[in-house]
């Protein structure tokens, strides 16, 4: 655990919480170094437009901004106590929807060969918002739009995304 020493009035278990968070943050901040070192290995442009680098030095550069938004900002949720039910069930909420981005995520690098960037990224889209609490007409509409929308802006990129076994 992180010890800060100018936060001796607070309990142990937010401490707890904060030195979680902060570790979550350095992990992050690792990760996105990664990218920014890999990405320098690939040529950022190339003779068609943006080059194999392209994407991860932007990835990259953007988890940084939000690694140090998160070590500025340092949001600190409250903890849920025993006679709280609502922020128990808000908790829960929150590691539901966690856990099912996480499970969609996979689900949709497992189905993105065989089925296709649009279908597959219709399907996340959709999937997503339903699970954060959008209409299911809405996110059905929303996935409909936005897999071919997304698939048009890498097409004018010049960037190939996966085609599945229908063609789409």
């Amino acid at each position: 655990m992180i010890a800060f020493p100018t936060d001796r009035s607070s309990s142990p278990s937010r401490r707890l919480v904060i030195s979680k968070q902060r570790a979550g943050a350095l992990l992050f901040a690792a990760l996105s170094g990664f990218f920014i070192f890999e990405a320098s290995f690939y040529p950022y442009m190339d003779w068609i437009g943006p080059g194999s680098g392209f994407f991860a030095m932007w990835v990259g550069s953007l988890a940084l901004v939000a690694f140090l938004a998160l070590l500025i900002l340092d949001p600190v949720p409250t903890l849920p106590t025993s006679d709280n039910q609502e922020n128990q069930a808000s908790a829960r909420q929150s590691r539901r929807e966690v856990v099912g981005t996480i499970i969609f995520l996979i689900v949709a690098a497992l189905l993105l060969q065989p089925f296709g960037f649009i279908l597959t990224c219709g399907l996340l889209i959709a999937a997503l918002l339903r699970l954060y609490g959008a209409r299911l007409w809405v996110a059905l509409v929303s996935g409909v739009i936005a897999g071919p929308a997304i698939f048009f802006i890498f097409l004018c990129l010049h960037v190939r995304l996966p085609v599945g076994a229908l063609g789409i």
